[in-house]
């Protein structure tokens, strides 16, 4: 299990809240203290490879002490993380993450008492989740414009989720870029399924003119697909620079 950790500590106004303490009356001090909140949230929003659980311990004056602490385990690997002290009116937060499922569970204990939590966390995709990259195989020749030119690239989008393959060209946007700007035309020339529910490559083909030697080119492909909730990889690209054409032997 690769595990990422981070834990953040706020601390409260723990000398106001001791004054205040000492003027309470006997009477409230025998009150039951007050619990503190524990909240466990799932955050897939770095998905993949990492998802993450965040636990917040919310800050409480007037306890004498906080003692947390977190056990996590999967199908292969379990551990534990803690305890670690807070003192009157400090929170804390654990953000724990792991590049699988796995099932984390927080424990508080204070004076009075304890609180548990549990939470299984798993950020992968239950249906689809299409990766686009971009393939250059061939160099990108430079033209002074008496002519056009033609280079092809390949997008290929891959199913890195479990459902169905439901992508056609329609989804995919493909262009290129020199220095920044749109040049030339693009057109779809074939698309070819590598591998069913898998893998499918879609050809293009690039003419162009005007575009000097040094010049940089992007060629580029972004897929918009319904049902894919992870939108992080959808787009690739393949960034190489204009080359003059060496004279024919």
């Amino acid at each position: 299990m690769n595990l990422v950790i981070s834990r953040a500590v706020s601390l409260g106004l723990a000398g106001i809240v001791a004054l205040a303490l000492a003027s309470v009356p006997a009477a409230a001090a025998s009150a039951p203290a007050p619990a503190p909140t524990l909240t466990m949230t799932e955050d897939c929003g770095s998905y993949p490879p990492a998802g993450f659980v965040v636990i917040e311990i919310g800050a409480v004056p007037g306890i004498a002490w906080i003692r947390d602490y977190v056990e996590w385990s999967n199908a292969g690997d379990s551990g534990h993380l803690g305890p670690g002290f807070s003192e009157p009116g400090m929170s804390s937060t654990w953000r724990l993450g792991s590049t699988v499922p796995t099932t984390y569970t927080a424990t508080v204990e204070w004076p009075g008492g304890a609180l548990k939590q549990t939470k299984h966390v798993d950020c992968s995709v239950a249906g689809n989740d299409y990766e686009a990259r971009v393939i250059v195989n061939k160099p990108t020749w430079a033209t002074s414009g008496d002519g056009h030119r033609r280079r092809g690239f390949v997008v290929k989008v891959t199913n890195l989720g479990d459902g169905p393959f439901d992508v056609d060209a329609d989804d995919v946007a493909a262009q290129v870029l020199v220095n920044g700007e749109r040049a030339g035309t693009v057109k779809l020339v074939s698309s070819t399924v590598v591998k069913p529910d898998r893998r499918i490559k879609f050809r293009y083909a690039w003419r162009y003119r005007h575009v000097a030697a040094g010049a940089d080119v992007e060629y580029s492909g972004c897929l918009s697909a319904a049902g894919d909730p992870n939108s992080g990889n959808d787009c690739g690209s393949h960034t190489t620079s204009a080359d003059e054409k060496p004279p024919a032997p």
